[in-house]
């Protein structure tokens, strides 16, 4: 058999009527070697009944779909299955007849719980509308984050590299507020950034920095040089003036 089921949750809020929906629909095949080819997707997901609530996957050992309740507050439930499912009558019935709802999974308020939701290919941990293939609304803790990366910024450090002078950079400052290729306060705030090509950036301003204190150390240089060969014409000049003053 293949087909769809699509499960509805609606709900009452602290004792008063249905407020918000949550609605998940499964894309579900069956065959001599089992299920195969299960996608989902969340196409409503509104109003509290979308954060207390939370339909899991569909699991293959035990032929059932979990739904959980996420915080302790008086709910009524109503559970609405429909779908279209291409077999024969004989496993149809199979389906309606072995229906049945268990025990639901529930904590104290104000105790706090996050799930993962599946959107289609996306993830949300504490949100019921990822906006990208992961999204979590929270801090995420861990020893290590790995970002690919299309390039990097050691171009900076080839021969035909623009590099700007101090004057030009001291210039758009004044200007802009905010350095050149980096985001201002007030893109990075309503944008957010990302974290690869905002290090690629910050690498890039770090390779600046380098050329020009590579420059300003080559200027100093030249500067002591000359100012030890004007320290020993000055020793030379003062001991002219010496035997001269002496004659």
């Amino acid at each position: 058999m293949w087909g769809w089921l699509e499960v509805t949750v609606t709900s009452g809020y602290s004792n008063q009527l249905s407020i918000g929906k949550l609605t998940k629909r499964y894309q579900i095949g069956h065959n001599v070697g089992g299920y195969f080819n299960q996608t989902t997707e969340i196409p409503q997901a509104f109003g509290p009944v979308a954060n207390q609530w939370l339909i899991g996957d569909f699991n293959h050992d035990t032929n059932s779909i979990p739904i959980y309740h996420l915080v302790g507050t008086s709910n009524f439930l109503i559970i609405k299955i429909e779908g279209l499912i291409v077999s024969s009558a004989t496993d149809i019935n199979l389906i309606k007849t072995g229906t049945t709802i268990s025990s639901l999974e529930t904590i104290v308020s104000p105790g706090t719980r996050h799930y993962t939701s599946i959107m289609q290919d996306r993830v949300g941990i504490g949100t019921n509308t990822p906006d990208s293939a992961l999204a979590v609304n929270g801090t995420i803790h861990s020893k290590e984050v790995k970002v690919d990366v299309l390039g990097w910024t050691d171009y900076v450090f080839k021969n035909n590299y623009n590099l700007s002078t101090l004057e030009e950079v001291e210039k758009y400052i004044t200007e802009k507020g905010h350095l050149e290729n980096i985001p201002s306060e007030e893109e990075a705030v309503k944008n957010g950034i990302s974290l690869g090509e905002m290090n690629a950036k910050l690498l890039q301003k770090i390779e600046e920095l380098t050329l020009y204190m590579i420059d300003v150390n080559k200027k100093v240089n030249v500067l002591q040089i000359n100012n030890d060969k004007l320290a020993q014409e000055n020793k030379l000049l003062v001991k002219k003036i010496e035997t001269i003053e002496k004659k």
